[in-house]
C-alpha cells in the first residue's frame, strides 16, 4: 500500500488507525470484563421467560399457534441454528441449560429471529419482540466507521495547522532572496522541534553570508591592491624606448589581460547588487556589444539576428556584462564566426550565443556555473565568465542552457521571463 504523497494524508491515515485501534482494544476489553456478566444475566432472562410460559402451557396444556404482532409462540421446536460458538448468545445459552436442562436451547433463524426453544413436557418455541442483530451491527460498524473518518479528519486538519503554519513562514523566506542571492531568514514560530529547525536553518543562512561577504572583501582588496602596481608597470612600459617595442607591446598585452581579470573579479564579486532596475529594450544592449566585438583588428566576424522584443526590466549594466562575458569566451575559444540572436519563446526572452569552435563536453556543463569551473582548453582565464553570466541570469530569475550546434560549436541561451516589475529574487 502507497502512502498518500501530502502530510495531511498520511496524518489522517496514522489518526484514523490510532483511533481504530482504541476502539478495538476499548472492545476487546469490555468483551473480556463485562461480556460474561452480560451474557449470563441474558440467560437468566431467557430462562425467566420459559419458566413463565411453561406455567401457562401447564394450565392449558393445547396452545394454538399464537402470531400477536411480533410476538410468536408455536408448539413444537423452532427451525433454526445454534448461536456461533464463543458469541454472547452462545454463553447467554450456556447460562439458560445450567438452570433449566439441556431441554432448554436458543436458536437463530433469519436475521430477526431469536427462538427460546423448550423441548420437555408440552414442547413449545417462542420468539420474542426482537430486531435484526445483524444489522444493527452493521448500522453500528458504518456509524463507528464515518466517525472515526471525521475525527481523524478533524485531528489531522488541527495537527497540520500547528505544523503547516510555521513551514509555510519557512517556505515563504525561502523563495525571496536577500544579499548574495541567498533566501531571506524565517521568522521564530510554531513547536519546539519546528523552532529548531528554523533557528538552524538561520544560523546556517548567516553563516553563509558572513563566508560570502569575506570572500567579496578579499576579491576586491586583491583587486583594489593590484591595480596601483599594474599602473605603474603601464607607466613604466611607456617609457621604454623605441627598441624595445616589442616587448613593450607583449607587456602592454600582458598588463591589460591581468586588468580584465581584476574586472572580473570584481563583477563577480558585485553580482549585480546595487544596480537599479529599468525598463529597457534588450536589442539595443545587443546591438551596442555586437558594435563593440565587431572590430577587424579582431579578425571577428559577428552575425546578428534580433527578433522584436517587448521592453523588459532587468538591469542593462548585468545584463551587458552578461553578453560581454559570453561574446568574450566565443571569441577566445572559438575565434571565427559568432551569432548573437534574440526571440521570445514561450512567454520566455531568449538571448543565444552561437560559435564555431569545439564545444563544451557535456559532463562538464554542469560544473560551469561554478566560481573558477571553466573550461580552459589551453585558453588563459579566470573561470569566471560563466559564473558572472549565471549569477547574472539568476538575478533576472533566468537559466542557462548550454547546447550542440547541429554544424558543430556550442549554443548558449540565456532565458529570462518578461516582466515589468522587480523579480522575487532581488526583493529583500
Amino acid at each position: 500500500m502507497r502512502l498518500p504523497d501530502s502530510l495531511f494524508g498520511r496524518l489522517v491515515i496514522v489518526i484514523a488507525l490510532v483511533i481504530a485501534a482504541n476502539q478495538l482494544a476499548l472492545y476487546l476489553f469490555v468483551r473480556h470484563t463485562l461480556g460474561a456478566a452480560r451474557a449470563q444475566r441474558m440467560g437468566d432472562l431467557f430462562a425467566g421467560q420459559i419458566q413463565l410460559v411453561r406455567e401457562i402451557r401447564g394450565r392449558a396444556p393445547v396452545l394454538p399457534d399464537t402470531r400477536a404482532g411480533a410476538l410468536l409462540l408455536v408448539p413444537g421446536a423452532a427451525l433454526g441454528t445454534p448461536p456461533p460458538a464463543g458469541s454472547d448468545l452462545a454463553q447467554a445459552e450456556q447460562t439458560l441449560q445450567a438452570r433449566l436442562g439441556p431441554r432448554a436451547a436458543l436458536r437463530l433463524a433469519g436475521n430477526d429471529r431469536l427462538w427460546l426453544e423448550w423441548q420437555g413436557k408440552h414442547p413449545f418455541s417462542l420468539s420474542l419482540p426482537s430486531y435484526s442483530w445483524r444489522s444493527v451491527k452493521l448500522l453500528f460498524l458504518y456509524w463507528k466507521f464515518i466517525t472515526i473518518a471525521m475525527l481523524a479528519f478533524i485531528g489531522a486538519l488541527l495537527a497540520l495547522r500547528q505544523i503547516n503554519r510555521p513551514l509555510s513562514r519557512l517556505f515563504a523566506a525561502m523563495e525571496e532572496r536577500g544579499s548574495h542571492g541567498l533566501p531571506m531568514a524565517a521568522p521564530m514560530a510554531g513547536p519546539r522541534e519546528i523552532r529548531r529547525l528554523i533557528q538552524h536553518y538561520n544560523r546556517m543562512l548567516s553563516d553563509l553570508r558572513a563566508l560570502l561577504d569575506e570572500r567579496d572583501l578579499v576579491l576586491v582588496g586583491i583587486s583594489h591592491d593590484l591595480r596601483t602596481p599594474l599602473t605603474r608597470l603601464r607607466l613604466g612600459c611607456e617609457f621604454l624606448p623605441d627598441s624595445a617595442r616589442s616587448a613593450r607591446e607583449e607587456l602592454i598585452k600582458d598588463i591589460q589581460e591581468l586588468d580584465a581579470i581584476l574586472d572580473q573579479f570584481i563583477a563577480f564579486s558585485r553580482r549585480g547588487q546595487g544596480e537599479d532596475w529599468v525598463l529597457c529594450q534588450l536589442n539595443d544592449i545587443v546591438g551596442e556589444v555586437v558594435q563593440r566585438f565587431t572590430n577587424p583588428v579582431l579578425g571577428l566576424r559577428v552575425i546578428s539576428d534580433c527578433a522584436p522584443l517587448p521592453e523588459a526590466l532587468m538591469q542593462p549594466l548585468g545584463m551587458r556584462r552578461l553578453l560581454d562575458n559570453l561574446m568574450d569566451n566565443a571569441r577566445r575559444y572559438a575565434p571565427g564566426e559568432i551569432a548573437v540572436r534574440t526571440r521570445v519563446a514561450g512567454g520566455m526572452i531568449e538571448l543565444i550565443v552561437e560559435d564555431q569552435g569545439p564545444g563544451i563536453p557535456k559532463l562538464l556543463r554542469p560544473q560551469l556555473g561554478r566560481p573558477f569551473a571553466g573550461v580552459s582548453q589551453g585558453v588563459s582565464g579566470t573561470g569566471l565568465g560563466i559564473a558572472i553570466v549565471w549569477t547574472i541570469a539568476r538575478a533576472h530569475d533566468g537559466e542557462v542552457l548550454f547546447e550542440d550546434r547541429p554544424d558543430g560549436g556550442l549554443r548558449v541561451v540565456v532565458r529570462f521571463p518578461w516582466r515589468n516589475q522587480e523579480p522575487q529574487t532581488q526583493k529583500t
